[in-house]
């Protein structure tokens, strides 16, 4: 829908405007429509488990951590209410709000099914860094639970399912959470003896075979910077996924298409940047979509921490 927004941006007819704000001139979360949808407690979900179509019909927004910065004006900005309202405006969707940092994770095992049947999942912001357990603060919601609920969003995920969406460190949970699935899958698969129907054992060995190399590269692939610096050695370096950025990122940026890096110079294996040009090929990226809609993007960044692009390639293997 965003896409066929971008492409129709300056159509004769505009869609009408429609006041969002509350009678008294509010826009927050649980005061007023069409901000009225918030899970707060495990009987919020059961409500909504008994009337789907609230679901159904709303994106769901994650908010790992109470904000993700502060304005001009010393006002703490939640970013939910920017996606909220962008839903409204461009497709007249409603949002429900699902604020873990205050409610904690609500069983992944009845939440994620619930939210993923509706038109989108969009994880948040915050100012935790996924690499130091010490930052996540709020007791009501760890990083290991906050792990937990990503990676039951990215195995709950299919060609039906609502897309999820994931929004700096809702980012780098996704890649945290990307690495620690196949590091378990692969433990788990190199831990098995047998395989149903598979009497001779070649299907076994051949699996084992493929696991054995992708352990192989994880334990070895370095992170490196662009200056040379490894800052992780391996997939159990806890800043393999995520690091500290060169330099904080404040303002705005041009997105750019990605363009595959020279393994040769970076030391990154063949099978990589080889597995990212057949997805590539595969698939249409979105943010390339959009350049070929608006030809130039900005965005605004504000990023301590960043996804490192060897752990992403590695996963994509």
């Amino acid at each position: 829908m965003l896409g066929y927004f971008l492409a129709d941006r300056n159509p004769l007819n505009p869609p009408g405007e429609k006041e969002l704000f509350a009678e008294d001139g509010i826009f927050e979360w649980g005061h007023a429509q069409p901000l009225e949808k918030v899970i707060n407690s495990r009987e919020d979900v059961e409500f909504l488990l008994k009337n789907p179509n609230l679901l159904r019909n709303c994106i769901t927004i994650i908010e790992p951590w109470e904000h993700v910065g502060v304005n001009t004006l010393g006002e703490d900005v939640r970013a939910s209410k920017n996606v909220a309202y962008i839903a409204q405006k461009v497709a007249d969707i409603d949002s429900v709000l699902l604020p873990v940092w205050s409610t904690g994770i609500i069983d992944p095992e009845i939440i994620v099914p619930a939210i993923t049947c509706g038109y989108a999942v969009v994880v948040e912001g915050g100012d935790p860094s996924t690499y130091d357990e010490s930052t996540w603060t709020s007791p009501a919601c760890p990083r290991e639970d906050m792990f937990a609920l990503v990676e039951k969003l990215l195995i709950s995920r299919s060609p039906t399912s609502a897309p999820a969406i994931f929004i700096c460190v809702g980012h780098q949970l996704a890649a945290e959470g990307n690495i620690g699935l196949i590091r378990r899958a692969v433990k788990e698969v190199l831990g098995m003896t047998s395989l149903n129907g598979d009497r001779s054992g070649i299907a076994l060995r051949s699996l084992q075979e493929v696991a054995g190399r992708i352990e192989a590269i994880g334990k070895t692939l370095q992170v490196k910077k662009r200056d040379g610096r490894v800052v992780a050695q391996g997939w159990n370096d806890r800043h393999f996924a995520v690091t500290r950025n060169e330099s904080k990122e404040v303002g705005d940026r041009v997105l750019l298409p990605y363009q595959s890096p020279d393994g040769d110079a970076l030391d990154i294996p063949w099978e990589l940047i080889h597995a990212h040009s057949v997805t590539a090929d595969a698939h249409e990226g979105v943010i390339d979509t959009t350049i070929q809609y608006e030809h130039e993007v900005s965005i605004s960044m504000f990023h301590s921490d960043e996804v490192n692009e060897e752990a992403v390639l590695f996963a994509k293997e």
